[in-house]
């Protein structure tokens, strides 16, 4: 007696419903820009608007410290180009100095603080020895 197998193909089709489920990845590039820009906030950008806001700040450490902590974090050194990992600081486009500088600028004097990462700052003014940049803009420049 001879036996017959039959196989019955039948289609599996996935219930999709009205919720879409984003799994979280790491962004770069356009994608991480687009990310970091969260309630009008950009990442690497301290607005005057977003400045002004804040009370019981005296000094751009402090407030860069209150709003963007990440800031002020060594960064992961490639090169070891210097001893030091921590991002320099330019006020009004001249090189002040180390990080400490921030203290002696007054909150109220201060229109917009942005981080360069360490090749945005060394495209924009070379010589940062392979560290990023805070860079500290006036609302009138200081004499």
């Amino acid at each position: 007696m001879r036996r017959t197998l039959m196989f019955v193909v039948v289609p599996v089709f996935a219930c999709s419903s009205s919720r879409t489920t984003v799994e979280s990845a790491p962004l770069s590039g356009a994608s991480a820009t687009a990310a970091a820009t969260t309630r009008g906030r950009t990442a690497d950008v301290i607005p005057e608007s977003e400045i002004s806001q804040q009370t019981g700040v005296t000094n751009a450490y402090d407030l860069i410290r209150r709003l963007r902590p990440n800031f002020l974090r060594n960064v992961e050194r490639s090169s070891l180009r210097t001893n030091s990992s921590a991002p320099l600081v330019r006020l009004n486009g001249q090189l002040l100095g180390e990080l400490t500088e921030l203290r002696g600028i007054e909150v109220t004097l201060v229109q917009e603080i942005r981080y360069f990462s360490i090749v945005e700052a060394e495209s924009r003014w070379s010589g940062t020895l392979g560290r990023p940049v805070i860079a500290v803009t006036t609302k009138k420049t200081l004499k």
